[in-house]
């Protein structure tokens, strides 16, 4: 009986140390699913820069580089003489979102010292003042009475007009009035 208790004992000893070998389980099995894991986690985060990150780092850089251009073109070699100028007067908007309660009066004076540029602004009159009247009503009040608009106005109104001119581009463009209502 002393030998069928120790039998006993000795197997249910071999059972146990099998059941704890199945419950670490193989390490073969641990590595693959980590391989996997691993592989997954390469491979979204590949999938993440290129179709978020990279492309909006690119705009950005392409932003800041176009700025730059145009800075570049507004501030290139300017004659501090004030050179031949146009001025578009009293130009009436209501801004955007206003609901007709508020109105945007604004003059307008761009500058060249190129007579060629000034005579096509003479010929295309009209198509300027729309320019002028479509910027201002793309534009909320908050905006328009902001602090930044007024330099920023004349930066984008200016790289617009140029895109206009056949003769050539303006020097500058100034305001010389603006009234909000």
């Amino acid at each position: 009986m002393a030998d069928e208790n120790e039998s006993i004992d000795s197997q249910e000893e071999i059972v146990t140390k099998t059941k704890d070998k199945k419950d670490e389980g193989s390490p073969i099995m641990m590595y693959a699913v980590i391989g996997v894991l691993s592989i997954l986690a390469i491979y979204g985060g590949f999938i993440m820069s290129k179709y978020t990150l990279i492309p909006n780092y690119e705009e950005i850089q392409a932003q800041k580089l176009e700025e730059e251009y145009a800075e570049e073109a507004l501030s290139g070699v300017m004659n501090r003489s004030f050179g031949i100028s146009k001025e578009f007067k009293d130009i009436m908007v209501n801004p955007a979102g206003s609901k007709g309660m508020h109105v945007i009066q604004a003059s307008f004076v761009v500058e060249t010292s190129d007579q060629l540029i000034m005579d096509e602004m003479g010929s295309r009159e009209t198509q300027f003042k729309d320019l002028f009247i479509s910027y201002l009503r793309r534009h909320t009040m908050d905006q328009l009475a902001s602090m930044e608009f007024n330099e920023k106005s004349k930066k984008e109104l200016a790289m617009e007009i140029n895109k206009m001119l056949n003769a050539g581009n303006i020097d500058s463009i100034y305001y010389s009035g603006f009234f909000i209502q």
